[in-house]
């Protein structure tokens, strides 16, 4: 058991911007979650990056009826990864999370979250997620299979973490699903300097997840936890966030205990998968004749068509990568 358990376990940082509606209701949520768990081993602070909406007012509103909300309004938009900086250094728990304003939580996460690491001495816990239509509150069913053990304290092997890179990217990197210790934050953060500001920015959150998973035991949740919100805010960048961005941080993990075939495998597979999706939607494909093609090398083809291959397999539900669990959406209001 950890000692101590008097002190703030576990910092709720959330960043939004123009998201009224969204912040106003992931306010609810925490509010109806802690009515049933020890204030005193939680913190909640949202960081308005000044938004034009009504989300200053909502804000106020609500910080004025829940003694447990702290709010800081930045006076000028500082960018998105910035924002998130300064929530880490204006925060003090344990843990830090940063779930987006977006999303949709489960009922009873909170306490789920807290037994977890008032329990164990972890390093980095993930939450499983699906997606969700804001529209029509249609939920993807099927979710990539990790090659770990869940629901239990583990030392996640380097050739397992070589396969979550390349199998799971896209979840390690989505922020919400990721819940860090605060004692490594500014170790990651120190050597993430070395970066592009793009690659920091961007790539973050994966980076924290590997440096965490490599630094000391790691916890996968398996319930279905989180659904992620559509409200994309850089959908202008998305060719250059998915085609060039990642497969060079991919390529800065030499620096991290990975071999430079293996980081050159990284990189070919987010090169690859970021064809593959411009392939496979209009839109992305549209932006990325706008923007011109990233170099094309003929070495990641193979993998394009492997990736296209098991789209196909997925829509009649014969991959093996994947689960299926029908969720049902009055499990997250």
């Amino acid at each position: 058991m950890i000692e101590n358990q008097n002190k703030i376990v576990l910092s709720i940082c959330i960043p939004t911007y123009n998201r009224a509606k969204h912040i106003k209701r992931l306010i609810k949520y925490l509010a109806d979650e802690i009515e049933s768990i020890d204030l005193n081993l939680i913190e909640v602070i949202v960081s308005n990056n000044a938004s034009t909406d009504s989300t200053k007012e909502i804000l106020a509103k609500a910080g004025s009826q829940y003694s447990w909300l702290r709010i800081n309004n930045n006076e000028k938009n500082i960018g998105a990864h910035a924002n998130m900086l300064l929530l880490y250094s204006i925060s003090i728990g344990k843990y830090i999370w940063i779930p987006g304003d977006d999303d949709y939580l489960k009922k009873g996460l909170l306490k789920s979250i807290l037994s977890i690491l008032t329990q164990y001495d972890l390093s980095y816990l993930y939450l499983s997620r699906r997606c969700i239509k804001e529209e029509n509150h249609k939920i993807n069913f099927e979710g990539k299979t990790h090659y770990i053990e869940y629901d239990k304290p583990i030392k996640v092997t380097h050739d397992q973490l070589c396969r979550l890179i390349c199998e799971n990217y896209s979840d390690l990197k989505f922020q919400t699903s990721s819940i860090f210790k605060r004692a490594n934050i500014e170790i990651f953060e120190n050597e993430a300097k070395s970066f592009s500001e793009p690659v920091q920015a961007n790539c973050h959150s994966i980076f924290r997840a590997i440096r965490s998973m490599q630094c000391g035991q790691s916890y996968f949740v398996s319930d279905i936890s989180i659904l992620s919100g559509d409200q994309i805010s850089w959908g202008e960048n998305i060719i250059d966030y998915m085609a060039i961005y990642d497969p060079s941080f991919c390529s800065e993990l030499s620096r991290f205990g990975f071999t430079q075939n293996e980081t050159n495998k990284f990189s070919r597979r987010q090169m690859a998968v970021s064809y593959a999706s411009f392939l496979c939607h209009k839109d992305m494909y549209s932006n990325w004749i706008k923007k011109g093609k990233p170099g094309w090398s003929i070495s990641i083809i193979p993998t394009v068509l492997f990736l296209i291959s098991r789209k196909f397999l997925r829509l009649f539900g014969l991959s093996k990568e994947y689960s299926y669990v029908n969720i049902e959406f009055k499990d997250f209001e």
